[in-house]
């Protein structure tokens, strides 16, 4: 059994637009993962937090190894990869050369109703910890905004400007640059209320942290405590949430990192 550790990923940004962050964050969960399936690396749970100012995948239980697998490569038909001596062709020569095999490592498949060569060799998993930068670099560099900009000399593009990002697989940093932003250990907490520098040491202590830090990561979580605030402030005034205006707690959620609801009353002037 391969040995397995967590692996977190935050991006900090500047404030996203609160109609980009929830398919910002599928997107980044969805695409994050699907490169680790394509590079045969099996992990388990994967837990996403969002606030305006972070992206953040916790994805428990990855293999320290991409698993071994079988490559395989279509070459030539049959027709053409023997003379009618049975001798290899020029065409079956030339695919056993550029791909350096010999006959080894090829067998006969059937192939849209035609039979061909094809290359099968067994290739060892490499360490995930060296495949982990490029899986990063192909999901920032894939993930969809409304509108994108740039914001430093290497032209790259993002919904909002990368301030820092937080790669650790286990203990370890996970070496990463994008933007001009290069990897850490490090977060950090609410940007009035605790934005001092926050290492993290392990995956598992990111969310506690950032709550000691003002910053609830957990976009229910957070969703939550602001409807919690609310029924306390209205109930006991006999003033409900209209049906109408419940749309706005999700637009609320998406613009705090710690919400804190108060009531307040304008010149009933301002109605008519």
């Amino acid at each position: 059994m391969s040995e397995k550790k967590d692996l977190l990923i935050e991006v900090g940004l500047e404030e996203l637009p609160h109609s980009f962050i929830e398919n910002a964050l599928k997107g980044f969960e969805n695409n994050f993962t699907g490169q680790l399936s394509n590079q045969k690396i099996e992990f388990g749970k994967v837990i996403a937090f969002s606030t305006p100012r972070r992206m953040t995948l916790f994805i428990k239980e990855v293999n320290i190894n991409q698993n071994d697998y079988i490559e395989e490569k279509r070459g030539p038909s049959i027709e053409k990869a023997y003379l009618p001596d049975g001798s290899p062709s020029k065409a079956l020569t030339g695919f056993l050369k550029g791909n350096n095999i010999t006959k080894d490592d090829i067998a006969t498949k059937v192939s849209e109703n035609r039979e061909y060569v094809f290359l099968l060799r067994e290739i060892k998993g490499k360490d995930t910890f060296t495949l982990l930068p490029e899986i990063l670099d192909i999901t920032l560099k894939s993930l969809y905004f409304p509108k994108t900009m740039k914001w430093e000399n290497t032209g790259f593009q993002f919904a909002r400007p990368i301030r820092w990002i937080l790669y650790l697989f286990g203990e370890a940093i996970v070496p990463f640059k994008i933007a001009d932003v290069v990897s850490s250990n490090y977060t950090y907490g609410h940007r009035s209320y605790g934005n001092s520098r926050i290492v993290i040491k392990y995956p598992t202590e990111y969310e506690k942290k950032l709550s000691a830090n003002s910053v609830i990561a957990d976009r229910y979580k957070r969703k939550l405590q602001l409807q919690k605030q609310i029924e306390k402030i209205i109930i006991p005034k006999g003033l409900e949430v209209p049906e109408i205006a419940k749309d706005l707690y999700d637009i609320n959620n998406d613009l705090t990192e710690f919400p804190h609801a108060v009531i307040c009353e304008f010149d009933k002037y301002f109605l008519e």
